[in-house]
């Protein structure tokens, strides 16, 4: 078994997909938005925070999240017997991927492709609860991160294409796809 890194884009599912494996497969939980979280509260000398849109929580996070990733890796299921799903956006893929220690793990990508603003739009706003951080948005202000989730979307799926690594498209059929993929996960894990 291999730890899981699950990124992509916003609003693609990967909070409900790492609960998922974690239930189905017993699998162990990491948040980077609680990590991030963290450092924003504690750290704040760090600028590492939600509210950052120009990639300097990304970098400034890097060297804590990937030393984080270094020590998963070499304690993991054949020491203690768990694995670990790592969920999150705050990852430089590009750069992760030159990790020695990324080859212990299974990258899993999910982005939104087959889908315009409109539809997008209207499935936040369909699936919102008072939990989401999108909930509070107006609709002008969720229209404009619509297009930037769409923007970033499409900027993973060319470094995915790039760097010959599958992704998931979740724009419809979500929960068919979630269990293609834990049917995936859970063949490899034999």
């Amino acid at each position: 078994m291999k730890n899981i890194i699950l990124y992509g884009s916003s609003r693609s599912g990967k909070s409900t997909l790492a609960k998922l494996i974690c239930k189905e497969l017993n699998y162990s939980y990491v948040s980077i938005d609680k990590l991030v979280t963290a450092f924003e509260q504690a750290f704040p000398d760090l600028q590492i925070n939600h509210k950052d849109r120009t990639g300097k929580s990304v970098e400034n996070l890097e060297p804590f999240l990937f030393a984080y990733l270094r020590s998963l890796s070499h304690f993991s299921k054949t020491q203690d017997n768990i694995c670990y799903v790592i969920e999150g956006s705050y990852i430089n893929i590009e750069k992760l991927l030159t990790q020695h220690f990324f080859k212990r793990y299974k990258l899993l990508v999910l982005l939104h492709d087959d889908i315009d603003k409109q539809e997008l739009f209207k499935n936040i706003r369909k699936h919102d609860c008072d939990i989401d951080w999108t909930y509070e948005l107006t609709d002008e202000e969720l229209d404009v991160y619509c297009q930037n989730i769409l923007n970033n979307s499409n900027n993973i799926k060319e470094i995915c294409k790039k760097n010959n690594i599958t992704y998931y498209d979740t724009s419809k059929n979500r929960e068919e796809i979630f269990k293609k993929i834990l049917k995936e996960i859970s063949e490899q894990d034999k």
